[in-house]
């Protein structure tokens, strides 16, 4: 059975799931795999010989399916990126994020994972930053949190990405919320300093998160700064769990510039 709608959207059979992307399309796999921690999940997902989509990616695909008429299908998938149960609703990116203190975030798409633990070396980062490579960004260290914030998503997104995702939030009934000073942990307000600071230096990933309003206040789309390995390593906090829809590996070539 296929789906279409406006060509934004197109479900073919019951497991492809053509999404518009740059100037392609990315080919999702469905069922989500998950739940479980990053880690969990990308080995999963490599097993199955997909991809792990980034942040922009996962835009692309969550845009696509609110836009959609409603159909079993599509309400499957709109009630898994809408759950509220804690630590259950993450949809994992696969961006990783280096807090360095005193300087700033490094984004990377498509972290290398070795011995089941992200590899993001300082570095090699900045090398790749002045080859141009545009998997890699940096985001400095600033005092406003409005500005850190807005350029931490712009950074993340990119412009096309950015909009995506901001559609999907209105479509949930609310603007996106850029929670950096209360969801990225290392970025805070120092008491001592009087100032905003980074620290410790940490490796962490991107979820994407719903949570459903209190007190009669309105949802709101996250997009959350996290350790990728959960429960599995007591050093870190609980990420909670998630799930992805993996990218078919020949999708990619049409679906990026």
């Amino acid at each position: 059975m296929t789906y279409k709608n406006n060509q934004d959207f197109e479900v073919i059979g019951k497991m492809n799931l053509m999404v518009p992307h740059e100037e392609g399309r990315l080919n999702f796999i469905y069922p989500t795999i998950g739940k479980g921690t990053f880690i969990a999940v990308a080995k999963e997902v490599s097993k199955h010989g997909l991809i792990l989509p980034t942040a922009y990616e996962n835009a692309s695909l969550l845009n696509a399916v609110l836009k959609n008429p409603n159909t079993t299908f599509l309400n499957d998938l709109r009630n898994k990126i809408t759950e509220t149960h804690d630590f259950s609703s993450n949809i994992w990116c696969n961006n990783g994020i280096l807090s360095v203190p005193n300087e700033g975030l490094y984004i990377q798409d498509n972290p290398l994972i070795v011995n089941r633990k992200i590899v993001m070396e300082k570095s090699s980062l900045i090398k790749r930053l002045e080859e141009n490579d545009p998997s890699v960004r940096f985001v400095p260290l600033t005092q406003d949190h409005w500005e850190m914030e807005r350029n931490f998503q712009r950074a993340l997104f990119g412009e096309k990405g950015l909009e995506k995702i901001s559609e999907v939030a209105g479509f949930m009934g609310n603007e996106i919320r850029k929670r950096i000073p209360d969801l990225f942990s290392n970025y805070k307000w120092s008491v001592d300093r009087q100032e905003f600071i980074i620290e410790p230096e940490a490796i962490e990933v991107i979820k994407l998160r719903y949570n459903a309003g209190c007190f009669g206040s309105d949802g709101s789309l996250k997009v959350c700064t996290t350790n990728p390995h959960g429960f599995e390593d007591p050093k870190y906090k609980p990420s909670g769990f998630g799930y992805v829809f993996g990218i078919d590996k020949i999708s990619l070539k049409g679906g990026k510039e």
